[in-house]
């Protein structure tokens, strides 16, 4: 519940090197762990607006990755790692 999500959206946004998808994902982390943490607290005003944040963060990270998940598809579909020969055929005919 929001404490994971933003994780993905820093791995896919290293690996496509897209800031508008690692720099939000820092950003969910951040406060999600802080709410989550929050949480726990025993003053009950701190409690309601930790369990708000948390559920806003969950929804927020599941949209988000709605939005960019066409975009994030095409950058795999276009990817060839470092290491792949170029005009390689399918793998197992030599």
């Amino acid at each position: 519940m929001s404490c994971l999500g933003g994780i993905g959206f820093v791995f896919v946004g290293l690996r496509a090197k897209r800031p508008a998808w690692w720099i939000p994902g820092i950003v969910y982390t951040l406060v999600g762990w802080t709410a989550f943490i929050l949480v726990g607290e025993s003053d009950p005003g701190t409690k309601e607006w930790a369990t708000g944040a948390v559920l806003a963060i969950w929804m927020a990270t599941i949209v988000h990755a709605v939005l960019i998940n066409s975009a994030w598809l095409r950058w795999r579909a276009g990817y060839r790692p470092w290491h792949a020969q170029p005009g390689s055929g399918a793998a197992g005919s030599y």
